[in-house]
């Protein structure tokens, strides 16, 4: 069977972290090995022994503090890696049993396939609000019909969206707590260092590059549950800021396919500042007041570089 490396990158989450080493350790089908790349400061990376153990190579990356960011970690990790299929998972999941052994039976049994995402464990219902949600964000572009897809507007329909089915079935892009993809992709392939820190879409912007001369599924067969760890992520503000950046930045860098167009971005986040305001409106929660701000500072630092650039022409 193809054997599997696994990269995971962390940053002071080490409770986390131990739930997902020890569901690695549970697999049914055990990893070639275990690369941990460090942001942060864990001392001792947890669960070490137990892994050599079990015939699993344990690999610790500790990077300076200059050198942080997701995605840097991630090609630190690939440049380490030794198996036939490279895993990443965030460093708050917990995998069912049988996640690798699903997942690199699909590259076994589909050898045209070159990257997989595995399906989280979701705890969302198709309730009426969920589907007038999904109404408003379909009407203005934030939204589709086709998971795993992009729109015109930089927006994409996500899987585990609840108004539609998920299922096993080719995609533009993958979900950064878990997917996985041939060793080959990266001989021409890495990760944009463009992204600072969390690095917001940086799973996005990577998969869909690879989509342009590769296959990518999702498998939902293969299992797992994302907590999404409050520890270390972005406040209300930042998060809505790198949103609106994240999504500008397919229509400038990652714009590969001459999908995306800027009248559809305007539009689309013209619903997505009226949305977020609405909910601000109505739930006196201070900290939408601080995600409205962060939209708000996201179109302003756009205009910013496009009145830059038009300076650098004259």
């Amino acid at each position: 069977m193809l054997k599997a490396s696994i990269i995971i990158a962390t940053y002071n989450r080490p409770r986390d972290l131990e739930v997902t080493i020890a569901s690695i350790l549970r697999q049914s089908v055990k990893p070639l090995e275990i690369i941990v790349v460090d942001d942060g400061d864990l001392g001792d990376p947890p669960l070490r022994t137990p892994a050599l153990r079990a015939g699993i190579n344990y690999i610790y990356i500790k990077k300076p503090a200059g050198q942080r960011g997701l995605t840097r970690s991630r090609n630190l990790g690939v440049k380490r890696a030794s198996g036939d299929i490279i895993f990443f998972f965030d460093d708050d999941v917990e995998l069912f049993e049988d996640y690798l052994e699903t997942s690199l039976g699909i590259y076994e049994a589909y050898p045209e396939i070159s990257g997989t995402g595995g399906g989280e464990i979701f705890d969302k219902k198709n309730s009426l609000a969920a589907r007038l949600a999904f109404i408003y964000e379909a009407a203005f572009c934030m939204t589709g019909f086709k998971e795993g897809y992009f729109l015109p507007s930089g927006f994409s329909t996500n899987m585990g969206t609840p108004a539609l089915k998920t299922k096993f079935a080719r995609v533009e892009f993958l979900g950064g707590a878990s997917f996985s993809f041939r060793r080959e992709v990266f001989r021409k392939h890495k990760f944009s260092e463009a992204f600072k820190g969390y690095g917001l879409g940086e799973d996005k912007d990577f998969s869909y590059r690879v989509s342009v001369d590769h296959v990518l599924v999702f498998t939902p067969a293969a299992r797992l549950y994302h907590y999404e760890s409050p520890v270390m992520r972005y406040q209300k503000f930042q998060k809505a800021k790198a949103t609106v950046l994240s999504k500008y930045g397919f229509l400038t860098r990652c714009n590969v396919k001459n999908k995306f167009k800027g009248f559809w971005f305007c539009y689309a986040m013209a619903g997505y500042l009226l949305k977020r305001t609405i909910i601000m409106a109505v739930s006196f929660d201070p900290s939408e007041v601080e995600r409205v701000r962060g939209i708000l500072a996201g179109f302003r630092e756009i205009l910013s570089k496009q009145k830059e650039s038009a300076d650098d022409k004259t």
